[in-house]
């Protein structure tokens, strides 16, 4: 499961990156413009190669794998407005972008690829290229299977030219970008169904904010994975994370609602050498089937103070409590008793949290694991402001995590991202019943 990072005008990863590569007299110069996300997970890109007085430009999307890292699907050719085939060897630049700053505080985006099976000769590729790419064929090979050099962002403007807007439109982008058509789900409940393959692929299925499985082996026998769906537009995401015995992913699954069935698969061959599919899933409004908490306005008079009063009293409240608070989330619940999941999204980097309710301390020094733990918290009636406190900020700057709360069928989950000088903040009304 995954929590994505809602899209905000900040969004560490839209805007324009420029990178440079080679010698002086032989540069490569690339330019990577990503564009606003839909629902906070998958983003348009498009890059420009530049090498001497030649340019290719190609389109693609990407998926935020984690907070800090988007998946490359396969890329899309363009020239002078006109699709073209893929260019030689870009299949080889997959993986990961992974944000980051330097020690100047740049921030930059540097390529993680996922590893081949056997990496391919130079030479016997460069037989098979076409005539008209041949006085490039050198330069696209290099850039492409070994390119190293760090994507620098030039400025955080969007992307908005209106092929970013088709790239994620299922009915206007290419399929073998990894878009598949839209699917009407007739209700919200359905299964993931793993197809058990020889190949080893490692894969991943998330679900809007949520992973479903994570890093699972393909080849080994797995029970079918209980899925909910968000009413309206959901996003489900099919991908890779290592290739198995092969250069290409064979890895599949089948997804059920009801009596319908939808099947994603690597071995289709429009989805050759891409790392995820992408299924948007569409369901209606069914009251029956509610599965979330009635979120409550910011203005709302049932929290009438942005802090509780024993919070400013300063008595027995410990520092970390006079830190600033930001506010995450405001719910309604009409059960005393909730669970709290909490798990760390990206890598475990020894974080730890410490929780409050009111004037009451749930958990101090809680380890965050990357898979799930689970905490029972009861809640007073009426108001209950539940704080997220950072204890240190493990090896990766912000303390970050994942809240998920659960109370039988209902479900809200929120992004957790602490530092030293502020706190994270839910406000939970408990009405009774």
């Amino acid at each position: 499961m995954l929590l994505f990072m809602k899209a905000t005008a900040q969004d560490i990863f839209v805007g324009t990156w420029e990178s440079a590569s080679g010698r002086a007299a032989q540069s490569v110069r690339s330019v990577l413009q990503i564009g606003k996300p839909e629902r906070g997970l998958i983003y348009p890109a498009k890059m420009t190669l530049r090498m001497a007085d030649r340019t290719y430009q190609l389109q693609f999307l990407l998926v935020r794998r984690e907070v800090r890292r988007l998946a490359i699907g396969s890329l899309k050719y363009w020239e002078n407005g006109v699709e073209r085939n893929a260019l030689p060897f870009s299949a080889y630049w997959n993986g990961d972008l992974e944000y980051s700053k330097d020690v100047q505080n740049k921030a930059m985006l540097n390529i993680q690829r996922i590893p081949v099976v056997k990496k391919p000769k130079k030479e016997a590729l460069l037989k098979k290229i076409p005539k008209a790419l041949e006085s490039d064929a050198s330069w696209l090979f290099d850039f492409f299977l070994n390119q190293e050099f760090p994507f620098y962002q030039k400025n955080d403007s969007a992307w908005d030219a209106g092929a970013a807007s088709k790239l994620l439109q299922p009915n206007q982008s290419p399929k073998y970008l990894g878009m598949m058509d839209t699917f009407y789900a007739p209700a919200r409940f359905g299964r993931v169904v793993f197809e058990k393959n020889k190949d080893n692929d490692l894969i991943t299925v998330m679900l809007n904010d949520r992973r479903v499985v994570d890093h699972i082996d393909s080849k080994k026998s797995r029970d079918p994975e209980d899925i909910i769906l968000d009413t309206g537009l959901n996003l489900l995401v099919f991908m890779l994370d290592e290739f198995g015995k092969k250069e290409r992913a064979t890895a599949g699954v089948d997804v059920y609602f009801e009596d319908r069935k939808r099947h994603l698969s690597f071995k289709d061959t429009l989805q050759t050498g891409t790392t995820f599919i992408i299924q948007k899933v569409y369901v209606k409004y069914r009251a029956e089937e509610e599965t979330g908490f009635e979120e409550i306005g910011e203005h709302d008079a049932r929290f009438s103070t942005q802090t509780p009063p024993r919070f400013k009293q300063g008595i027995g409240i410990p520092s970390t409590m006079t830190r600033k608070e930001k506010i995450i989330g405001r719910m309604l619940s009409r059960s005393t008793q909730l669970t709290f999941a909490i798990w760390d999204d990206a890598v475990e980097d020894g974080d730890s949290i410490s929780l409050r309710i009111n004037d009451r301390w749930i958990t101090q020094g809680f380890p965050v694991r990357k898979k799930p733990q689970f905490i029972t918290v009861n809640l007073d009636p009426g108001p209950n402001y539940i704080s997220f406190i950072a204890d240190n900020l493990g090896s990766i700057v912000p303390n970050t995590s994942v809240l998920e709360i659960i109370d039988g069928k209902r479900r809200k989950s929120f992004h957790i991202e602490t530092d030293l000088d502020q706190n994270n903040q839910v406000r939970i009304y408990y009405e009774l019943r």
